[in-house]
């Protein structure tokens, strides 16, 4: 029962820090990166963005970035929209999430359903 309790606090805690991030900080920068499952997530969730054109953007990884907000190393992304907005952006993405596939575009960007 104790570990229980303590495994809902734990999950309590990461919600309220993902709500305190998405407050602060917009979808897919340093401080609340995309999350997605593997590197394959990641590539599955840029292939999904838009730009203001409708066209699906380029990408390519830039690299590790280090640890992000939650414990995990997270990579970026340099993304551009040839002839569009937003012209060149850095994406930055949380690969270690399970199962979670993001919904949502970040800023400057629309989405395509999974």
């Amino acid at each position: 029962m104790i570990k229980l309790v303590g495994l809902l606090v734990a999950a309590l805690a990461a919600s309220a820090c993902a709500t305190i991030d998405e407050a602060r900080y917009p979808l897919g920068a340093r401080e609340n990166p995309v999350k997605s499952e593997m590197p394959s997530g990641e590539r599955a969730y840029l292939e999904r963005l838009r730009c203001a054109s409708g066209k699906a953007p380029t990408y390519s990884r830039v690299g590790s970035f280090g640890e992000g907000p939650y414990g995990n190393i997270i990579d970026g992304y340099s993304v551009k929209c040839e002839g569009s907005e937003p012209a060149d952006t850095v994406v930055f993405m949380d690969m270690y999430f399970r199962g979670f596939v993001e919904a949502r575009a970040v800023p400057g960007f629309t989405i395509v359903s999974p």
